[in-house]
């Protein structure tokens, strides 16, 4: 616990610097995509690699690891050459077409449809989600929304677990996770609300929406951000392992850190784009 949050106090700072930088469109904050992406890829590749055989490891890894990094490209370069919001939905479309076409030259019909559902997911997982941040990013005070987005996701994935320690009676209530207990995740959510309204008083000049709006965000945000903690929480216990990779000691790996603001991000996407 102590290694936690002393890397924690490290590692926040930064990103918070990061997310704001503001010189050259956000360089800096779209390096930060490309590196979570191709670590989530690759972990995701080493942790299906234990139940799914694939025969040509390198080459497969490749494919998991660069048709994100491609999109989340494509999504930076569109804030220079001002293109049409489609240009990146036909990048998309021809990366996955490309994905297809490979797979099936490679590992056959029936095979190669498996290999490609399983690197689409992870395409969409660890290309599109970072890519819709990457978007949020370029609006208008758009750092404001990401801290929002990640401050909330966090602070409900912490409550949780601080709660479910310390007051935790129900357990077992979940197969895919049996630890966790409906006091924890009860407790995030109040948590998470209280944190939300006072983000919006604290923020009240340069966050966009108003008090309800900003509680519709978060309540919407605290239901989600559990479902990717369960989600890699099923996924691990399938493959047999206590963290997705050591990449933070005591932290573990990109997707234990991250995997409830990515499964966060598209609801929240539309809700800061579309709606409000």
């Amino acid at each position: 616990m102590r290694k936690r949050i002393l890397i924690s106090i490290l590692i926040i700072p930064v990103l918070v610097y990061v997310i704001y930088a503001p010189y050259w469109n956000g360089v800096l904050f779209f390096l930060f995509l490309l590196l979570l992406s191709a670590l989530a890829s690759r972990e995701i590749h080493l942790l299906i690699g234990k139940v799914v055989s694939f025969r040509h490891r390198r080459a497969s890894g490749l494919w998991f690891v660069l048709p994100p990094l491609l999109i989340i490209a494509a999504g930076y370069t569109n804030r220079f050459v001002n293109a049409s919001p489609c240009a990146m939905l036909y990048t998309g479309a021809a990366i996955v077409a490309g994905m297809c076409v490979l797979s099936l030259v490679r590992y056959g019909l029936r095979e190669g449809v498996h290999h490609f559902l399983i690197i689409s997911a992870n395409f969409v997982y660890s290309g599109v989600f970072p890519l819709l941040l990457q978007l949020l990013h370029g609006e208008y005070r758009g750092f404001i929304f990401i801290y929002f987005l990640f401050l909330t996701a966090w602070v409900n994935d912490a409550a949780a677990y601080f709660i479910g320690s310390l007051f935790g009676r129900t357990r077992g209530i979940l197969r895919c996770s049996p630890n966790k207990s409906l006091e924890g995740y009860i407790g995030a959510f109040v948590i998470t609300m209280i944190m939300v309204n006072a983000f919006n008083l604290i923020f009240r000049d340069g966050f966009a929406p108003d008090i309800v709006q900003t509680n519709v965000m978060g309540f919407c945000i605290a239901l989600t951000a559990p479902l990717g903690d369960l989600g890699e929480s099923f996924f691990k216990r399938k493959t047999g392992v206590k963290d997705s990779s050591a990449f933070l000691p005591g932290l573990g790996g990109v997707l234990d850190i991250f995997d409830s603001v990515l499964l966060s991000v598209p609801l929240y996407y539309i809700l800061v784009q579309h709606i409000f």
